[in-house]
């Protein structure tokens, strides 16, 4: 299941529908324009905490899921540490292929 997530991941970047790099992810969030943000699991605590408080401030549901070489690979970028969909369809499609795969995890 966590491949279709990443899968769907690479479609929403082709698609134009992705914002990346913690700057342009902050902007995003603050003008209303991101309406799902992940964040690597390797991520700094600074960042972390930096980017939590805005999407909790702002109400933009937060994933925090691979390294940042896999959000790299999958957004054909080097590596990337934060990242923001722009898009409702591919930000929720997102948000149900991340709970799917924590389901099966915990079974």
């Amino acid at each position: 299941m966590d491949d279709a997530f990443w899968r769907f991941l690479g479609l929403a970047m082709k698609a134009g529908k992705i914002t990346s790099g913690s700057d342009s992810l902050e902007q995003g969030i603050r003008s209303g324009k991101v309406l799902l943000a992940i964040l690597s699991e390797d991520a700094g605590p600074n960042t972390r905490d930096k980017i939590g408080r805005l999407c909790a401030h702002y109400q933009v549901p937060l994933l925090v899921r691979g390294d940042r070489g896999l959000i790299g690979h999958w957004t054909g970028k080097k590596e990337r540490v934060a990242i923001g969909v722009t898009d409702q369809g591919f930000a929720r499609r997102l948000a149900e292929l991340a709970a799917e795969s924590s389901i099966d995890k915990d079974t």
